[in-house]
């Protein structure tokens, strides 16, 4: 396999963000740095390869809504939902209803509508 097939699956695999910590050194150094723009720019304009913000928080709700009062890092919520740990974290952030701070690095996922029951 030539170094770019190599790079076009990874890129086909993981998406954007994670392609490159799954491909060594070597072979991203045996690319033209052109020709990688080129195959992110595919790989962004294909839907079946770019997940898009709205798909993300969709199933980061539906995993929400299944698995209330775990305690959870974002480190697992990006493992869960296939995205970064900063998406992740940014998602936390964006939904203080679903996700309340217990300590440092650690969140509860709550459901709003229970809780606006309680009060």
């Amino acid at each position: 396999m030539t170094p770019q097939a190599i790079i076009q699956q990874a890129i086909a695999t993981h998406g954007r963000p994670l392609w490159v910590s799954t491909i060594p050194m070597s072979i991203r150094q045996a690319v033209a740095p052109e020709e990688i723009e080129k195959m992110l720019v595919t790989a962004s304009t294909n839907p079946e390869i770019a997940k898009s913000d709205d798909i993300i928080v969709q199933t980061m709700l539906e995993w929400s809504s299944e698995h209330l009062f775990e305690h959870i890092t974002h480190h697992d919520l990006a493992k869960k939902l296939g995205t970064t740990s900063m998406h992740a974290r940014g998602l936390i952030n964006r939904h203080p209803e679903r996700f309340r701070k217990l300590q440092r690095g650690w969140w509860e996922v709550r459901d709003p509508k229970s809780d606006r029951g309680v009060k």
